[in-house]
């Protein structure tokens, strides 16, 4: 029994209608930092702006604040400040500030939160609440909603600024941990809605 055929003419336009669609959202979706933007390198980009909001070093207060041994380069530690968890829609965007401390006679005045950690480290929202981890958002090509942690550099006691996009955590979310690569968690940072 032979089937009947459709025509096809409703397929290319559905097709030209999502490629445009995501086409005139991708602004709202990331940010690239130029060299002069506060806390990029000249190769580094931030990536995961919700509204447009690019990360800042210079935000006011942290909500916390840990110090970190360098398991990487002997002798260093690194400052990492929460700056701010903020949601907005289905979206929550972290702030993050962090300061390398480089030893005195360190082969390189600079330091990415790489180089400093190990490894390109995850940073993740934990929810005692529900019993759930929040990874970091990824777009259609793939790419995580997150500042660039290698190549976004800062000298020895200059804050850089990070960011980070993730599924935003349920309304009766008020607090949640946030944990980056290895390092002990930020327990309860409130969550700004």
């Amino acid at each position: 029994m032979r089937r009947p055929t459709r025509t096809r003419t409703a397929r290319p336009a559905a097709v030209l209608a999502a490629a445009l669609l995501a086409a005139c959202a991708a602004p709202a979706c990331s940010v690239l930092d130029g060299p002069g933007a506060s806390g990029a390198s000249e190769r580094g980009t931030s990536r995961g702006a919700v509204g447009g909001r690019a990360p800042s070093a210079g935000r006011g207060e942290p909500v916390a604040k840990q110090t970190f041994t360098s398991p990487l380069a002997k002798g260093a530690a690194v400052d990492v400040e929460i700056m701010g968890l903020s949601t907005a829609g289905k979206l929550a965007v972290l702030d993050v500030r962090f300061t390398p401390k480089l030893p005195a006679g360190a082969d390189s005045t600079s330091a990415s939160l790489s180089q400093l950690h190990g490894v390109e480290p995850p940073v993740t929202l934990l929810d005692g609440t529900n019993l759930k981890r929040y990874v970091v958002v990824r777009d259609s090509s793939d790419s995580a909603l997150q500042s660039d942690l290698n190549y976004t550099s800062s000298e020895n006691g200059q804050p850089a600024a990070l960011q980070f996009t993730f599924a935003a955590p349920p309304e009766n979310v008020r607090k949640i941990d946030v944990q980056v690569g290895s390092w002990p968690a930020f327990r309860g940072v409130p969550i700004d809605r």
